[in-house]
């Protein structure tokens, strides 16, 4: 009986194959594998990177409004309006009015970015993070006249909304 192959990196798949019947060949088919697996990865993100050149997009922040994003407290809200073409006007209204208050520590709205994953959420249209530095800053912002003025012009308009409040 054979022991099992123990393969160093220096000992590569032609070096054991010479070496005879000895060599147990059911020991090499991990390494084969994990090689063909490998190479046929490399090749593929070098023929898609190589398709995509010159197409690819650079997505940063829209409008003036778009700040870094430093807060501790995320406030993340996904709308889906009931008409595609008030999205314009109420992503414009958002970069207009939310960093207008006084606590929002960070501002930023957008669009989906389709990639092409299954796994990613596409059933809104408008996304929005604020930030703040600390709950009671979000509170105050929840109460801003800013604030309950946007959300009364446009929750009305939502389909639905998903909405989520984290701190990293």
């Amino acid at each position: 009986m054979h022991s099992p192959l123990l393969l160093s990196p220096r000992r590569t798949t032609s070096t054991v194959l010479s070496q005879g019947p000895s060599i147990r060949r059911d020991a090499l088919r991990p390494m084969c594998r994990r090689r063909c697996l490998t190479a046929t990865l490399a090749a593929t993100v070098v023929a898609v990177l190589a398709a995509c050149e010159g197409s690819l997009q650079r997505v940063e922040p829209s409008g003036p409004a778009a700040k870094t994003m430093p807060g501790r407290l995320q406030h993340v809200v996904l709308v889906d309006l009931e008409d595609d073409a008030d999205i314009p006007r109420m992503r414009a209204d958002s970069d207009r009015m939310l960093p207008a208050i006084p606590t929002v520590r960070g501002y930023v709205c957008g669009t989906h970015v389709e990639i092409g994953r299954g796994n990613i959420a596409k059933d809104y249209d408008l996304g929005i993070i604020v930030q703040f530095d600390s709950v009671d800053d979000y509170k105050a912002y929840l109460e801003h006249p800013i604030h309950t003025q946007l959300v009364a012009t446009w929750r009305p308009k939502w389909r639905r909304s998903y909405i989520v409040d984290f701190a990293p």
